[in-house]
């Protein structure tokens, strides 16, 4: 028999990832060994850019765009993705400069950003598609979302 895991599972499982990356960054972001801090900022940089990558080519092509709940959230969801990889790019240039990162805008935008999928997009998605859709999106995550340090999600 198979296991079937939803989309919201299987992206809560991401999320933790990408959080337990966040805060070695943050930990390590109290440091002054910028060496330590800028490897620790690559990988999450890489893996979050990656994931917010997977999400957009894989499951807002998926969404149905005739459902005005659907595409608000897909809108509120993109204008999130836009600011998170802004405010990457801002802690790059500051790591690059040897300048003190200020990173709080940044956790509060990931913070509303990982609660609005978790408790409500996800679910939805998983409530409202059918199943090949469901398989489709699960498939696609799983063929583009291969994490540093990670071998596999399921």
């Amino acid at each position: 028999m198979e296991d079937k895991i939803s989309i919201a599972e299987l992206l809560l499982k991401h999320h933790s990832y990408i959080e337990a990356l966040y805060e070695d960054f943050k930990k390590k972001n109290l440091g002054t060994d910028y060496d330590v801090i800028r490897e620790s900022f690559n990988i999450l940089e890489q893996n979050l850019k990656k994931h917010l990558s997977t999400e957009e080519d894989t499951i807002f092509k998926f969404c149905d765009l005739s459902s005005k709940t659907v595409t608000d959230s897909i809108h509120t969801l993109i204008t999130q993705h836009f600011t998170i990889r802004e405010m990457l790019n801002t802690i790059r240039r500051a790591l690059e400069s040897g300048a003190k990162i200020d990173i709080s805008g940044l956790d509060k935008l990931l913070i509303s950003h990982k609660n609005f999928e978790d408790w409500v997009f996800y679910p939805k998605l998983d409530e409202e598609l059918d199943e090949p859709t469901k398989k489709g999106i699960l498939d696609g995550i799983c063929a583009l979302e291969r994490p540093t340090s990670l071998k596999s999600f399921k």
